[in-house]
């Protein structure tokens, strides 16, 4: 037993030094590279060494990737938030102030059939009849609809009447009446001036205020002005200037009015409000 022994350890200590000492190898100190534990290597690699910080599982990284994606997303919107009530402001538009004649009255029912008939006959657009007390101001449509609200408040009803057909080289004056100024009509044209100048930019389309109800829009030649204000005067010169077509204001409205679309699309109205002065 211990010869058989001792010679088992000697020929486990050759085998040892014959495995750290390659065939040919000189008389040199052979360093070897520790090889790490096989509870660190994967699977099928055996010489593949994995760091402990990539040894998470899939689910695991995917959880950190769907947090870091919430976190990203979070500030970003909080980034946003903080942006928009910093330079969101209320959009500027352009507004004007309208009046007209009762609903179905005498004189709207006149009024709506000129516009279209002349319409019908020159391929323009039609549109709504009026006679513009304000135009234009550019500003925030709660200051506007103020205003508007407080010249109401205190200007009565606006007697309106017209002296003649008329022409003119504007699109949206290019065959009207003419209205003849009052007191009222004048003073209520010069309150919202005022109040609209305080509150935005004020473009006025004629220096001084003229009255009018529009009958025609368009860019036409002159003869055919001339010839479209002969037609409506003779076929309906008595009506528009007389009773027929004169009326009572009860009311102003408000209408967000882009002057550049002379296609009408995008206007609107957005306020009317009682006139109640004395």
């Amino acid at each position: 037993g211990l010869s058989t022994f001792s010679v088992n350890l000697m020929n486990k200590d050759v085998k040892q030094r014959t495995f750290n000492s390659p065939p040919h190898a000189k008389s040199t100190t052979t360093t070897t590279t520790p090889r790490p534990p096989s509870h660190l290597m994967r699977r099928g690699a055996q010489s593949t060494f994995v760091p402990p910080i990539f040894r998470v599982s899939f689910v695991g990284r995917l959880i950190a990737l769907l947090a870091l994606a919430c976190t990203s997303l979070a500030a970003l919107a909080v980034l946003n938030g903080a942006r928009s009530r910093t330079h969101t402001a209320p959009p500027m538009r352009s507004y004007s102030v309208w009046i007209g004649p009762p609903k179905e009255s005498r004189a709207a029912l006149l009024h709506r059939q000129v516009v279209d008939k002349s319409a019908r006959h020159l391929s323009t657009p039609p549109f709504e009849p009026h006679v513009t007390l304000f135009a234009i101001v550019q500003g925030r449509q709660d200051a506007v609809l103020a205003a508007a609200r407080r010249v109401a408040a205190r200007t009565p009803r606006i007697p309106v009447r017209f002296k003649s057909v008329a022409k003119g080289e504007r699109y949206f004056q290019c065959v009207y009446l003419l209205a003849e100024k009052n007191d009222v009509l004048v003073n209520a044209n010069a309150a919202l001036a005022r109040e609209m100048a305080s509150i935005g930019r004020v473009e006025t389309p004629n220096d001084l205020y003229m009255p009018h109800l529009s009958l025609v829009y368009g860019h036409l030649p002159e003869h055919a002005r001339e010839e479209m204000r002969t037609s409506i005067s003779t076929e309906f010169g008595e009506a528009l200037l007389g009773n027929d077509g004169a009326f009572v204001a009860e009311s102003i409205s408000v209408h967000e009015t882009d002057p550049k679309d002379t296609s009408m699309k995008s206007w609107r109205t957005i306020a009317e409000y009682p006139l109640k002065g004395p």
